[in-house]
């Protein structure tokens, strides 16, 4: 007698319905430890569970010859082969998911090769902090999945990042009893490209073992039932990486250490072990940043290590224009500046072209981190380039400017942020002395970059899941939004009322970070405070510092570089003061992470790795001080 079917296991994006969700199961393991092997050779162990499996394998191997994101042909088709729906017997994702969810995992024992396979070609891939939907038709689901309740999802989930997906007949409907789960993930990983359905879907897959909190429950419509989701990390290891102790493709020094969030690090934690065959040119379609969910009593080592440049003078000359200035501070100049060999011609200021070493930094200011590719890309202000740093070099690669400052598309003018757009392979770099927003694509020999946006003072740079650009315009005291697809005139999101103190103003806003929620973070310089401006707000809320200036435990000294982590919690380079400051959600005060004992020299920029590990420039050099 044919077993009926459960509600929703037809669909990838509705197969949850049996999820044990009452109880956690024992963690899946062992299969880390079979030897990659084919796909066809994969899924021989579960071959007798369909009818000719090995057509589809066929067609998915076809369909994969040429795969992107550095995936072999074999991890790219396990992909592809998951997402078909084949005829005539269960589909692959049925069975396997089925497997997984069993209470005895012998049942998953036939699958080890196959998952060996899928989740390397996973782990490949960058992870994306976004929200994404998936639902059921036919049910509600809201006693099952109470406030609070915290739980894990065995099988792989299939979800989508666009709503209207589910809204088709094929999946969830526009009518009748449906459940919807709207989901804050933090390791989402987008398959659009090795999907047999391309980007019709808009898949992001979450990994077996992923652990929720429920954080809501709505009823906007008769018999729609909307179930609010965030991923957190598990109070367990619930599932072992697709690499075992002997892999030579293990995660190296830099980004192996995942034990300071709990006992499971998220997903995006390990990933970068199985990463290394991405060239520093590949494309992604991810522009999320991994933003690491960092324990709130975290500690750091307090003695840094220099990964980029040097961090005191000795005495040899810098190569840069060695202006020390850390903010062009309209009412309160902190340095000022010199530089080499200026004269005029025909009114206009020649600037004597000097090339610096690419072992030294001068003045770097505002960074981010490639853990895909493990390394450091650095905004090295006074020598008017941009510099990327592979972990371990003792040289780093100019990939933008470095022909002396000017005014040139191949030239650039003393930069003081940079950010990577991974949807076009590219990195977005405040040009500040050129009063210019521009564009350098990531490839080798790009000779010139383009510019985006003209005539602004900008400092600070941020990007959204949207594709929306944020810039902070010291001249204006503003921070605009420009819209990537067709950047035209900006919106101001942050910055009423000219420079002042109050809560609908700014004065000489330099870095930003934005969250899922647009919420714009807004480094207040010269008010020393950080602003916290909520999307479409009049007025922004002061999230740390107390407007003055001072090293009180409230109080903040030109604050540069911040970051927010997924868990809230403010982190900002209180640049004055010479420390790293953590400022948790909703709290009075901060605490010092980083230059308690021993004050750092002007920090500036600031940035973590996906391991948590702190990344700061000051002085000519980046110093990394590693979580314990």
């Amino acid at each position: 007698m044919t077993k009926a079917a459960q509600p929703g296991d037809k669909s990838r994006f509705t197969d949850f319905y049996s999820e044990p969700v009452d109880q956690l199961l024992s963690p899946i393991k062992g299969y880390q430890d079979k030897p990659l092997v084919s796909l066809t050779e994969a899924v021989e162990p579960v071959s007798e569970f369909f009818n000719e499996i090995e057509d589809n394998v066929l067609v998915a191997l076809h369909n994969c010859q040429h795969p992107p994101d550095g995936l072999t042909q074999q991890e790219s088709a396990s992909i592809h082969l998951y997402t078909m729906q084949f005829d005539g017997c269960p589909s692959l994702h049925i069975l396997l998911n089925k497997a997984l969810r069993a209470a005895s995992r012998h049942a998953l024992k036939p699958w080890f090769s196959y998952l060996k396979l899928f989740l390397t070609a996973l782990y490949k891939l960058p992870s994306q902090s976004r929200r994404v939907w998936r639902g059921i038709q036919g049910v509600n689901l809201t006693s099952k999945y109470k406030i609070g309740t915290k739980f894990a999802w065995w099988g792989v989930s299939s979800c989508t990042a666009d709503m209207e997906v589910l809204e088709s007949a094929q999946f969830l409907g526009k009518h009748g009893q449906r459940t919807l789960f709207s989901i804050e993930c933090v390791n989402g990983i987008s398959v659009v490209k090795h999907s047999y359905f391309k980007y019709a879907e808009s898949e992001i897959i979450l990994m077996p073992g992923s652990y929720f909190e429920v954080l809501g429950q709505l009823n906007p419509a008769p018999e729609l039932h909307i179930i609010e989701l965030k991923e957190i990390t598990p109070p367990m290891t619930l599932i072992k990486p697709p690499f075992s102790k002997s892999d030579d493709r293990k995660a190296s020094p830099v980004t192996g250490k995942a034990s300071y969030s709990s006992p499971s690090a998220p997903a995006s934690l390990l990933r970068a072990g199985i990463n290394s065959s991405n060239s520093a040119s590949s494309k992604t379609t991810s522009m999320t940043l991994v933003i690491p969910q960092i324990s709130a009593d975290a500690h750091w080592s307090q003695e840094g290590m220099v990964v980029a440049g040097s961090i005191e003078d000795s005495g040899e000359d810098s190569s840069g224009d060695s202006d020390e200035n850390n903010y062009p501070l309209r009412h309160g100049v902190l340095y000022r500046g010199r530089h080499h060999g200026q004269c005029e011609e025909d009114g206009i200021q020649q600037v004597e072209t000097i090339i610096a070493a690419t072992n030294r930094l001068a003045s770097p200011h505002g960074l981010v981190i490639d853990d895909e590719n493990q390394t450091i890309i650095i905004a090295d202000k006074s020598n008017h380039r941009i510099i990327e740093w592979k972990i371990g070099d003792t040289n780093g690669q100019v990939v933008a400017g470095g022909k002396g400052k000017g005014y040139g598309l191949n030239q650039l003018n003393s930069p003081t942020d940079v950010l990577i757009d991974k949807e076009t392979n590219s990195l977005i770099i405040c040009n500040y002395g050129s009063r210019q927003v521009v564009r350098w694509l990531r490839r080798a020999g790009t000779k010139r970059g383009e510019i985006l946006i003209g005539d602004i003072a900008c400092w600070g740079l941020a990007i959204d899941d949207h594709r929306n650009l944020y810039v902070s315009d010291i001249d204006n005291d503003i921070v605009l939004r420009y819209s990537l697809e067709d950047i035209k005139n900006g919106t101001v999101v942050a910055g009423r009322n000219g420079p002042s103190n109050d809560l609908r103003s700014l004065c000489n806003p330099t870095y930003l970070c934005v969250d899922q929620q647009q919420a714009v973070y807004v480094s207040d310089t010269e008010n020393n405070r950080v602003m916290k401006w909520n999307k479409d707000a009049q007025e922004g809320v002061c999230i740390a510092g107390d407007e003055l200036e001072g090293s009180s435990p409230n109080q903040l000294s030109h604050p540069g570089g911040i970051f927010v982590d997924t868990l809230g919690t403010l982190y900002v380079a209180d640049t004055q003061n010479g420390r790293i400051m953590r400022w948790p959600q909703n709290k009075p005060q901060g605490t010092t992470i980083v230059g308690n004992g021993d004050p750092l020299h002007s920090p500036i920029g600031l940035s973590f790795d996906q391991d948590g590990n702190l990344y700061v420039t000051h002085s000519q050099g980046v110093q990394r001080f590693d979580i314990e």
